[in-house]
């Protein structure tokens, strides 16, 4: 069990101030990679945070994607679920791209393999945990009463023997002062209020409104956009391209090529895409045949009729089977499908004043921070 990072009191006072009377917590994540993230003090800097504002706001940074997976709502879940407030009651803000945001079972900022909840299941819980204490140990302090009779329900502390309760955005100043604990208890599971239990999603309203902002969405100030002619086949190169009729669409501005195909750079999408359409290109096809579905079906069934490599048995299965005095087949198949998106694949940067900002719907914010300061020649810092 990992144990909140240790903010001595002069330093959370300091964090305090910076941010407006909030109670802010870091958490410490275990194995979040191959360089740890150290604080100026040469410890392990916090790298996921709670924030609760004077106006009772709990804000939880989150450093996974939301890829309508749900992982906005089950994170923000554990967070509520040790703070006792409602599900509605945290507001949830994207990490920005950060080693510190690592996940620990893939060494990068990334979300896949649904690990998410897999590697915030103790941490999250125990920030939420971390702030609860902090906020009744603040109470107890204000009334002078002892902790134990102090509980925590609804976003406020109570306290039963006089019928007093105060809110938790009333108390960040306080715990801010409190002592971090280094270690705290966790609720058991048959306490648990929301974990288990269906929960509406947080994202939910703002996406079947409209409301919800995507990647695409994205719009600054003079913004070019750029079309992509790719290969028709997997594996074809460019061989050559004619840019005469792309370069007289009103608006484009540049053709020119990349590694993945040819790109059209205009003053608007329509215009950067009709450009392309009118690329004249000739591709050279791959030395070696590309695969058609039938033929990466026959492979696929030359490989089942295989023995495969066994990485675990429980029991006999096939001398189960064997025995069995009727037994049922059946072959299921379906074709090679792309992992596609719903929102078409876009990505926006801004290069300026020796920085680089860049909007993108990514599951991959760490490979795409290095793509962006490779590309640029800046430091990965200096990428966000």
């Amino acid at each position: 069990m990992s144990a909140p990072t240790d903010l001595n009191r002069r330093q959370f006072l300091q964090l305090t101030a910076a941010t407006g009377g909030a109670l802010v917590l870091g958490l410490q994540l275990t194995g979040c990679g191959p360089e740890p993230v150290v604080d100026a003090q040469g410890r392990f800097a916090p790298n996921a945070w709670i924030r609760i504002d004077p106006d009772d706001t709990i804000t939880l940074l989150v450093g996974r994607s939301e890829m309508g997976q749900g992982v906005l709502t089950a994170l923000s879940m554990l967070i509520a679920e040790e703070l006792e407030v409602d599900l509605a009651a945290v507001s949830v803000a994207f990490a920005p791209a950060d080693r510190a945001y690592d996940n620990p079972m893939m060494f990068i900022q990334a979300t896949g393999g649904s690990t998410s909840v897999m590697t915030s299941w103790e941490p999250l819980r125990q920030a939420g945990a971390t702030a609860r204490e902090m906020l009744r140990a603040a109470a107890a302090a204000r009334w002078q009463v002892p902790v134990a009779e102090c509980r925590a329900e609804a976003g406020a502390i109570h306290h039963d023997a006089s019928g007093r309760s105060v809110r938790y955005g009333t108390l960040t100043a306080d715990a801010a002062r409190q002592p971090v604990p280094r270690q705290v208890a966790l609720k058991a599971r048959d306490a648990f209020r929301l974990i288990g239990h269906d929960q509406r999603r947080l994202d939910a309203l703002e996406k079947v409104t409209g409301r919800a902002q995507f990647g695409i969405d994205v719009d600054l100030p003079d913004l070019l956009v750029a079309c992509i002619a790719r290969p028709p086949v997997f594996g074809a190169r460019l061989q050559h391209f004619d840019a005469t009729a792309a370069q007289a669409v009103p608006g484009v501005r540049e053709v020119f090529t990349i590694p993945a195909g040819v790109a059209v750079l205009a003053e608007g999408y329509w215009a950067a895409r009709t450009g392309r359409d009118a690329l004249r290109i000739t591709w050279e096809p791959p030395a070696a045949a590309a695969a058609d579905s039938p033929e990466v079906s026959t492979a696929l069934r030359a490989l089942v009729a295989e023995s495969g490599l066994r990485v675990r048995q429980d029991g006999n299965p096939l001398e189960v089977l064997a025995q069995a005095p009727q037994t049922l087949e059946a072959h299921y198949e379906v074709p090679l499908l792309a992992h596609a998106t719903m929102e078409p694949m876009n990505a926006t940067a801004w290069v300026h004043d020796g920085r680089c900002e860049v909007w993108a719907p990514t599951q991959n914010q760490g490979g795409a921070r290095d793509t962006a300061a490779a590309l640029t020649g800046l430091a990965v810092a200096d990428v966000t």
